[in-house]
């Protein structure tokens, strides 16, 4: 009897890991964001992040060592095990109009919203198993929007027509789950094989992703590659995927007829001769189920720079590529990035000579720490700008057509269930930030501002009166935030910000002054 308590202890006991799965834009990935900029601990990915890939090792001298308890893994044997996940619950006010990008599966509109998010996972070294649901809900109180394209089929959806990006989602309170990270997947070395639905941000923007973010949620798709490897040139990442894109219920009149298949490829890597310097190409295609071939399953793989015959807008594929760099000064704490981005094929070669800017998108940033004398408190400074403005060419010429993260052949634009997978800006937007954070072992303080001038496509485009500059539309934002320690279980984040939007829905002087406050409760077992 001794020996059957025994064993059961053994192979059943509770044990602690200094790895630790985070996700994506989380408050304490942020914090090792921090870490890595000082040379302290390596990322656990080049480019590809996502919840499977973003593993940390811990063991480092971090300011937050000791204020969080590490997991707890209940072990059935010595390499497999079960865990907790952190419990999280996220809630928000928005006083005037809708607020809030990088949030998944939540839509944060005006008045009151709210995310729980939760669950298990069995992991082993050759099968994870996650199940990690979310909770949403959102107040939806009425605000004023603009007309909407008449081939939205709604009267909440967006302003113009190729995308499912509803301005409201309807007249009700929006009470709805998510699947969140919950996956299953397979490793094997550094190979691995995934089923299900987490969210993936490609790329070294902090503020915006062009290519993919969590600005919306995951969406069921399979994954396929090689997570971030030493080899004697470097390390190098890869990864391919296809899923499934479903629409909102607020676009066109048979929401559930509307389904697109996407795909998707991303390569990175960061030479021997200079590892701090890590390059990637990344690609997704993206077509109509209706019009979906076994060729569109290799499409991301076609790295044809031009279009072949097709006329302008003929081809049935919504295609986008995106390079991306990241160069980390480890000595002095610092990081330069960016990503540029190109939406639509060329037609011949001529196309990229006369106009390299077509349908070109970029995001520009950098990353620097700043110490005070005794290394144990310190800041970081963190500004970007990204910019999804047309190209002069679309303006002319109706040939050329569309807007960015739209298509008139595919069914949904560039979206998931209404809401934007790239860059949170969404189209014809430009955005700049500039945020300061102060880190001390009791947690984080900081202060930011941005402009984020929104999508005016239907002053150009639409309207020729002569007022045009007096009716563009832009948001102001600044805020102050802080997370604390309550122990070494649980956090708790708040942030505070004065929203001011300018010309809203384009009319001169209509002006609005408003107020975002959220809240970040997060537990560990």
């Amino acid at each position: 009897m001794k020996t059957k308590i025994l064993l059961f202890c053994v192979t059943f006991f509770l044990f602690f890991d200094l790895f630790s799965n985070e996700t994506v834009n989380s408050y304490h990935e942020d914090y090792l964001e921090t870490l890595f900029l000082q040379g302290e601990i390596d990322t656990p990915y080049l480019n590809y992040g996502s919840y499977s890939s973003n593993k940390w090792d811990e063991s480092g001298n971090g300011l937050w060592k000791d204020q969080r308890k590490e997991e707890e893994y209940f072990h059935i044997t010595e390499n497999s095990y079960f865990t907790i996940l952190d419990t999280s619950l996220f809630q928000s006010y928005n006083l005037n109009t809708p607020h809030g990008m990088n949030d998944g599966s939540l839509w944060q509109g005006r008045g009151y919203n709210m995310q729980l998010d939760g669950g298990i996972a069995f992991k082993s070294p050759c099968v994870d198993i996650i199940i990690d649901p979310e909770l949403n809900f959102s107040q939806n109180l009425d605000y004023d929007i603009q007309e909407a394209s008449r081939y939205s089929g709604s009267e909440y959806g967006y302003m113009y027509y190729g995308i499912d990006l509803p301005q409201r989602f309807g007249d009700d309170a929006l009470g709805y789950w998510d699947y969140g990270q919950s996956q299953i997947r397979f490793n094997y070395n550094s190979w691995t094989l995934g089923f299900g639905n987490e969210e993936v941000w490609i790329g070294p923007g902090e503020q915006n992703a062009l290519i993919l973010s969590n600005n919306a949620g995951g969406f069921p798709h399979i994954d396929f590659g090689l997570n971030k490897t030493e080899t004697r040139f470097g390390d190098m990442e890869f990864r391919m995927w296809w899923g499934w894109l479903k629409s909102s219920e607020y676009f066109e009149k048979a929401p559930d007829e509307y389904q697109d298949f996407i795909s998707g490829l991303s390569i990175s890597y960061a030479p021997s001769f200079l590892p701090e310097l890590v390059i990637g190409f990344h690609r997704t295609a993206q077509v109509s189920f209706n019009d979906y071939t076994y060729e569109s399953i290799l499409e991301p793989l076609n790295f044809g720079i031009t279009s072949g015959m097709l006329e302008f807008g003929q081809d049935e594929t919504d295609g986008r590529a995106s390079l991306t760099f990241s160069w980390l000064f480890p000595a002095s704490g610092a990081e330069f990035y960016g990503e540029w981005m190109r939406e639509d094929y060329s037609p011949n070669i001529s196309g990229w000579i006369e106009t390299p800017e077509h349908t070109a998108a970029y995001t520009l940033g950098f990353k620097k720490n700043i110490f005070l004398k005794n290394r144990e408190k310190y800041f970081e400074l963190n500004g970007e700008l990204s910019s999804t403005v047309w190209s002069m060419d679309y303006m002319l010429s109706d040939s050329w057509g569309g807007g960015f993260y739209r298509h008139h052949k595919t069914n949904l634009g560039y979206t998931s269930q209404g809401q934007i997978l790239g860059a949170g800006i969404g189209s014809a937007s430009n955005y700049q930030y500039l945020g300061l954070d102060f880190y001390a072992p009791f947690g984080k303080l900081g202060t930011y501002i941005s402009r984020y001038k929104q999508d005016d496509t239907l002053l150009y485009s639409l309207d020729g009166s002569d007022d045009n500059n007096d009716r563009i539309p832009v948001e102001i934002a600044a805020g102050l935030s802080g997370s604390y320690f309550i122990n070494k279980k649980s956090i708790l984040s708040l942030e505070v910000a004065y929203i001011f939007n300018k010309n809203w829905n384009l009319e001169a002087d209509n002006d609005l002054h408003g107020i975002y406050i959220s809240t970040l409760y997060s537990y560990r077992f």
